[in-house]
């Protein structure tokens, strides 16, 4: 009886230290959802005022807008020219920069690139309208001399059709997943139905080499196939190099965090990681994507717990 005892008084100990462990860590996610929100409060409130010095407020979806490329003109709904999300092809011709925009003679917004290059990328975000998911078009193509100048309109307007997301990461029914991606030094992008827009993944991509890092994800850890507990975690997880971790939350919010620091099995303790950063990518109240400004002190910038993710 006393050894029953004892384990009994045992494991109503560890019962209230992971009880404690786990508000714990909920209440510092709490704290960082607080400095996000007004972060974004921040920028939702720059973007208005943005959009009101720069922009046409009355802009939809099913404008028609006209084009001078390279002195062909191209007329395109707007809802088809801004369907990537993320990228200075949709920033464009979103309408928020419309006061901006160099315009010809007639009003028609002026661009000095190759008409047959912006014919081919108006194309194919056409048939991007009317395909699948799961057959997706083939990307924008010219002939000969001018695939040079095609990829130079592709990297100038952000848009990455060469960077494909295959299902890979698989929702589960509550509409939860946390994907965990290492980083090494390639250049190709991971599988993930997250991610919806590769303008999304061209700023994550972006976001990295602003510290100096260039690479491919390496998917490590996936909620709905490996499961939800921090021994599946750092079983995948722990010791694997700097690692993306990408949040879809049950409201419908993608977001997530860096960390240039490796994920140990450390009991319960924080970590430095000098270039961690939390970011914000879509969903409610995220009207475009936005990376959380470092905080000088990075000695807690991670936190390290067997038992929790």
């Amino acid at each position: 009886m006393d050894k029953l005892h004892i384990a009994s008084k045992s494991l109503n100990h560890a019962q209230l230290e992971y009880e404690r462990d786990y508000n714990e860590q909920i209440f510092a996610f709490s704290q960082r959802e607080s400095r996000l929100q007004d972060r974004m409060s921040q920028l939702i409130s720059k973007k208005e005022e943005i959009a009101e010095t720069n922009g046409n407020r009355d802009a939809t979806d099913d404008d028609l807008v006209e084009v001078n490329a390279g002195g062909e003109i191209v007329v395109a709904k707007r809802s088809t020219l801004t369907q990537i999300q993320g990228t200075k092809f949709e920033a464009i011709f979103s309408g928020r920069w419309d006061k901006k925009l160099l315009r010809d003679s007639h009003g028609r917004i002026f661009l000095d690139v190759n008409p047959t290059c912006f014919r081919a990328i108006i194309d194919h975000l056409n048939e991007m309208l009317i395909s699948s998911r799961d057959s997706p078009p083939s990307p924008p193509s010219v002939d000969g001399e001018r695939k040079h100048l095609l990829q130079h309109q592709l990297d100038l307007f952000g848009i990455v059709p060469k960077v494909e997301i295959p299902e890979s990461a698989i929702l589960n029914d509550e509409g939860q997943c946390m994907v965990l991606f290492g980083f090494v030094p390639t250049v190709e992008m991971p599988n993930s139905t997250i991610i919806k827009h590769n303008g999304h993944c061209k700023i994550l991509h972006d976001w990295l080499k602003e510290d100096g890092l260039d690479g491919e994800f390496i998917l490590l850890y996936q909620g709905s196939r490996n499961g939800l507990s921090g021994q599946a975690f750092h079983s995948n997880c722990d010791n694997k190099g700097c690692t993306l971790t990408i949040i879809k939350t049950t409201c419908g919010r993608v977001i997530g965090g860096y960390s240039n620091t490796p994920w140990t099995s450390s009991q319960n303790c924080y970590d430095v990681a000098d270039k961690a950063f939390l970011f914000a990518l879509s969903g409610s109240s995220v009207l475009s994507p936005c990376k959380m400004l470092k905080d000088e002190n990075n000695t807690c910038a991670i936190r390290n717990h067997p038992k929790l993710l």
